[in-house]
């Protein structure tokens, strides 16, 4: 299974919660991991996390899921 691991974090509190789900995970599996680009391989499953402002994620994760 192909897992792509994708976030955005202001203050380094989103990008630890994926690197610690990443080190979970066994490393053949992750296609991915890092900030949204247009590098992103097709994957299996997508784990995406974002730091949040009012309720709303942020842009370049808004933009991905378009």
């Amino acid at each position: 299974m192909k897992i792509a691991i994708v976030y955005s974090s202001n203050t380094g509190n989103t990008k630890m919660l994926a690197e610690t789900i990443k080190n979970a995970l066994s490393d053949k599996d992750i296609a991915y991991f890092g900030k949204v680009n247009d590098g992103i391989p097709d994957s299996d499953l997508y784990i995406i996390g974002s730091w949040t402002n009012k309720g709303n994620a942020s842009l370049d994760i808004q933009n991905f899921f378009k």
